[in-house]
């Protein structure tokens, strides 16, 4: 998405989870953080892996939640 700043791409997704999160966008959502944040090579800032947590588990997703526990799972800030 952007190539420099960390910071603010990370923020970036954060945001974009949560619109998509509170329009009830849960495909798109889980998309990007499949896709884009945890195949990212940053380290994932813990309120952005609680987000995911809370929305996963908002909208009764089960599996999701364990999916963020799993080994291949990038370090956590």
């Amino acid at each position: 998405m952007l190539n420099r700043g960390e910071g603010k791409t990370l923020r970036t997704y954060e945001v974009l989870l949560h619109a998509l999160d509170m329009q009830k966008y849960l495909t798109e959502a889980e998309r990007v953080w499949k896709n884009d944040i945890l195949k990212s090579s940053w380290p994932i800032p813990g309120r952005l892996v609680s987000y995911a947590l809370d929305m996963f588990e908002r909208h009764r997703k089960p599996r999701e939640v364990i999916k963020v526990f799993l080994p291949s799972s990038p370090k956590v800030e």
